[in-house]
């Protein structure tokens, strides 16, 4: 959507809620086109215009919705079937697939919905499991497949609300961050090996071995912190 829809968006929405905007200068309105034409520019016109209306339809408050309201009732317009099953539903199609996945793992990969990929996470990770004894598929993979399952169907609601720039940058500054862990551990992983020598003369202490357990659950709580902030700003642009 351009800035010059989303002026006629706004002045429809002000139409619509008048006493909203009975103090709002020209400047203000103008401030308020650029923000919805940032955060709906991945939709087209008639897309904002059928989520406002579906908006309003239903709006009993009577106060103008935000761009994060108007992008809810796109995406349920928008919204494909296929990806709204359950994860027992979904689970379903993973079991059907894994009866051809021992030498087909990439085509029926390819066949399942994008939130049962996500939770899969690849075709090797399927073929894997058509080999695994049946008793452990139905139970230690379907609960593992079902919590994946519950998070990327999350995720990708969160996801779809970000416009696509900002949420291409935020992915490029983790990837850049996940580039640089593994150079970190790359480098400890060097030094650990030029360090065997010693060890194996030397042998490593007690307290020594207690040192690295502790770094490494340090490590791995701030990885984990960083994911969470990361989260927590996709969250924050999304509403």
């Amino acid at each position: 959507m351009t800035k010059n829809e989303a002026g006629k968006l706004v002045y429809i929405i002000k139409s619509g809620y008048p006493q909203m905007y009975q103090r709002f200068t020209a400047g203000d309105l103008n401030d308020q086109i650029s923000i919805w034409a940032a955060m709906l520019e991945d939709f087209t016109f008639s897309e904002a215009v059928a989520g406002l209306k579906m908006y309003m339809a239903t709006d009993t408050k009577g106060f103008p919705p935000s761009p994060g309201q108007v992008i809810d009732q796109i995406r349920k317009i928008k919204r494909d079937p296929r990806n709204e099953m359950s994860a027992l539903e979904a689970w379903s199609l993973v079991r059907k697939a894994l009866g051809n996945s021992y030498y087909n793992a990439e085509s029926e990969f390819e066949k399942l919905p994008e939130p049962v990929k996500k939770a899969i996470g690849s075709p090797e990770n399927l073929r894997e499991m058509s080999l695994m004894p049946i008793n452990d598929v139905e139970t230690v993979e379907q609960s593992h497949f079902i919590r994946a399952y519950d998070t990327a169907v999350k995720r990708a609601e969160e996801d779809a609300k970000i416009p696509k720039r900002v949420l291409a940058m935020i992915e490029e500054k983790w990837d850049q961050a996940a580039i640089a862990e593994k150079k970190k551990i790359g480098s400890e992983s060097t030094e650990k090996e030029r360090l065997i020598p010693v060890l194996e003369n030397d042998g490593v202490t007690p307290e020594e071995e207690e040192r690295r357990r502790i770094e490494k659950e340090k490590r791995i709580a701030e990885l984990e912190k960083a994911s969470a902030k990361l989260e927590a700003l996709k969250t924050h642009i999304a509403g």
